[in-house]
């Protein structure tokens, strides 16, 4: 017959494979907001070049159309830039979502643990006990023989 400990061993595998699933989604959330971020400053970083560029040039002068296209396309790096902090915002919750689930799965899995771990001691406890009480016996057997 199995011991107890041992038949909380598929309980404590499905934690762990929980657990290990939970630090992969982290870890692709996490991956996922270094990019984005890279992304924004990137783009931040085009922005910048772009305005520089413009000003140089219309220092020089430009046309009406060549303005135009210089305040179109700025006002599209704006809303990129936008659209791409609203995602990095959106990529934070989940970042924060996927760490509260991966430690929870954790605790769920430490928790299994300690449990096994406590069942454990206890077989082996009352293995010992059992142990010494045959001890016990053969000793007295042993005593009580020699003395008849």
């Amino acid at each position: 017959m199995k011991s107890v400990s041992k038949r909380i061993e598929p309980v404590k595998k499905v934690a762990l494979q929980q657990e290990q699933k939970a630090a992969d989604r982290l870890h692709q959330s996490q991956a996922d907001f270094q990019s984005a971020q890279a992304k924004l400053h990137e783009l931040v970083q085009y922005r910048s070049d772009y305005l520089a560029e413009f000003q140089f040039r219309a220092q020089k002068g430009m046309s009406g159309s060549q303005l135009q296209h210089y305040k179109t396309f700025l006002s599209q790096l704006e809303k990129a830039i936008k659209a791409q902090q609203e995602q990095i915002a959106q990529l934070q919750g989940r970042v924060t979502d996927n760490r509260q689930q991966w430690q929870a799965q954790n605790q769920r899995s430490q928790a299994v643990n300690k449990y096994q771990e406590k069942l454990k001691q206890r077989e082996r406890n009352h293995s010992e006990r059992q142990q010494a009480r045959v001890l016990e016996d053969d000793f007295n057997n042993l005593t009580t023989g020699s003395k008849q």
